[in-house]
């Protein structure tokens, strides 16, 4: 299950040069935005397919290599796969028995592009594999799930102050009224080199780039993306012993266990409780000493006060293995370290874990 991807596909300066052409003609008779890109430096932007969720970037680079200028020409592609398939398809997912209608509808767009490249130039004669998909390689995918919950605002909140794993940040956002940069609201967003980990309400989401018809049908609705960029990418290659390409890439087994495993590692397996009931499961087990189970409600006080689990563990007199111990135990115990505020005047949420899951066999069997 997968949203975005982005594609690239090498190519000789030739090559390069026919398809910047073609898809410079086509946009201007078309009447699609064409330009250099801003973003994205050395790169033309091109929007002739925007509104089948395709936007085209032509880039041409030079490089010196041992004192040898060494020339890069690539199209590179950014891709709502379901929109391709569904024009205004903002919310649904992407499966891996999309790809065959996929592949078709990519190559029936393009197939305009390559025809016009052989009809302006005599010189290319050959096969040029700018309308196959599987010539491309996958820079990026974006894994998701939808989930939906009518306390898809609280466990936002809640989700907001769970763990940051190892060797991940926070991505902060810059504020214009505190002019200071400022946790995303209403996500929980973090990031390292090869990954960006991201739960959402897909609402809010649509709110800020959409109108208010399109995000009211994603109302309740809480995404969980795990981006993986290109070191992932080839890591997960290489320990899967497949090729680079969408069709791997986006197999519902692969993308399943890499939700799972991020989900793990950030949000962990434990429900939600109020401070006062987590204390409570914690007292009556007979599992633990008294000296184990007093730790463990000092660690949840301390959380509770400074709201997220890595800024706890950041400030707080008990070394980070000790701490970690004491998750790794309220977890066993079934208790999520992040509690439910007072003021809710609910006492449980069940994690999302199980609804995930549902989730997930329902997208392989539709």
């Amino acid at each position: 299950m997968y949203h975005t991807v982005y594609l690239y596909l090498s190519m000789e300066g030739v090559s390069y040069s026919h398809l910047f052409k073609s898809l410079y003609s086509l946009s201007v008779r078309e009447g699609k935005k064409f330009f250099k890109s801003e973003a994205k430096k050395s790169c033309y932007e091109c929007h002739l397919f925007k509104e089948n969720g395709i936007i085209i970037y032509l880039r041409s680079n030079e490089y010196m290599i041992a004192k040898n200028t060494v020339h890069y020409h690539a199209i590179e592609i950014r891709m709502n796969p379901k929109m391709l398939l569904q024009q205004k398809e903002y919310i649904q997912v992407s499966r891996f028995d999309d790809y065959p209608v996929i592949e078709q509808m990519f190559c029936n767009l393009f197939s305009e592009v390559q025809s016009n490249m052989l009809d302006n130039d005599d010189l290319i004669t050959y096969f040029f594999p700018v309308a196959s998909i599987s010539a491309y390689k996958v820079n990026r995918i974006d894994y998701c799930v939808n989930l939906f919950s009518a306390d898809a605002s609280r466990y936002i909140e809640l989700i907001k102050r769970a763990d940051i794993p190892k060797k991940f940040e926070p991505v902060m956002v810059y504020d214009l009224k505190s002019k200071r940069k400022k946790l995303y609201k209403n996500a929980y967003y973090v990031k390292n080199k090869s990954v960006c980990l991201n739960f959402y309400d897909k609402q809010y989401q649509l709110l800020q780039v959409k109108d208010d018809n399109v995000a009211a049908d994603a109302h309740g609705i809480i995404r969980f993306e795990v981006q993986c960029k290109k070191l992932k990418l080839e890591n997960l290659c290489r320990k899967h012993s497949i090729s680079n390409s969408l069709y791997n890439l986006s197999s519902n087994g692969l993308s399943q266990s890499t939700l799972l495993t991020y989900y793990r590692q950030s949000i962990g397996l434990g429900d939600y409780y109020t401070l006062p009931k987590a204390k409570e499961i914690i007292r009556a087990d007979p599992n633990y000493t008294d000296k184990k189970k007093q730790r463990m409600i000092e660690i949840l006080d301390f959380i509770s006060k400074r709201k997220y689990i890595w800024k706890a563990r950041n400030e707080s007199n008990v070394c980070s293995k000790k701490f970690d111990k004491t998750l790794k135990c309220l977890e066993e115990l079934g208790i999520n370290p992040v509690t439910i505020p007072a003021r809710w005047k609910i006492q449980f949420l069940p994690n999302l874990l199980p609804e995930i899951i549902k989730a997930m066999k329902q997208n392989e069997s539709m």
